[in-house]
């Protein structure tokens, strides 16, 4: 199974204007979100799990 042909030539250098265009656009989308959210929110990602309290009778 072939997902390329052997003689396939794709001008990848070409194609760089259109790359970088749409790399900015993402970035600039991305950084809106951000400005128009508030910022990154930092936090704790996960809560969970099980909390054990000990109590001793004498000092330790």
């Amino acid at each position: 199974m072939e997902l390329i042909k052997p003689n396939t030539k794709i001008d990848f250098i070409g194609k760089i204007r259109y790359a970088l265009i749409i790399s900015w656009i993402l970035i600039a989308i991305g950084i809106f979100s951000m400005v128009v959210k508030g910022g990154p929110k930092y936090g704790i990602d996960f809560k969970g799990g099980t909390l054990f309290q000990i109590k001793f009778l004498k000092q330790v």
